[in-house]
């Protein structure tokens, strides 16, 4: 049954929740919202490649709840996607729309396009410990230095996205100039 795979971490005071069951994402989503509105951390099992190398699969991340106002561009952030899938890439961007809705920009660290923005309300929580299992090392995100990292791949992650949209509209200039000549 679903709910037998809670149980009680004792070392770090934290519930563990197996992966994720397809067919009862609505429940896997309002389980995880019950545990991080208790005060709880959640543990859970990285799955897919998306944030290579920072993340691999089988490395186990602890999400807690914190207030949307406290993140900043780097944190890793847990949250519900478009498709009803739980998602955990890093915070690019937050930004307030002109009808005062919170909108946060994500993307994993592997991929090329940057995830559709999204309101607040699908947020779950950050990032705030990492257990590598191909190491087994142990990696505090809360620290001033590993915020620093963090912001400096989303620098440069904007950086590189930056100079590939102005080769690319170069690139498309000169195609135009080219097609006006012949």
């Amino acid at each position: 049954m679903f709910w037998n795979g809670l149980q009680q971490h004792k070392k770090f005071e934290t519930k563990v929740m197996p992966g994720c069951l397809d067919s009862c994402k609505k429940e896997e989503t309002a389980l995880y919202n019950q545990i991080l509105e208790q005060g709880a951390c959640l543990r859970i099992k990285v799955t897919g490649r998306s944030m290579e190398p920072f993340l691999s699969s089988n490395d186990v991340v602890t999400i807690k709840r914190v207030p949307a106002e406290s993140l900043i561009p780097g944190d890793l952030i847990f949250f519900t996607g478009s498709d009803g899938n739980q998602v955990l890439h890093r915070l690019v961007k937050a930004e307030i729309t002109g009808g005062g809705i919170m909108m946060l920009h994500t993307r994993g660290d592997a991929l090329t396009v940057f995830d559709e923005p999204f309101k607040v309300n699908r947020l779950l929580g950050k990032a705030c410990r990492i257990e590598k299992k191909s190491s087994a090392k142990i990696i505090d995100l809360e620290t001033k230095r590993k915020k620093a990292i963090g912001y400096s791949i989303v620098f440069f992650v904007c950086l590189k996205c930056r100079i590939k949209s102005a080769i690319l509209f170069l690139f498309g200039i000169r195609n135009k100039k080219i097609s006006k000549m012949a």
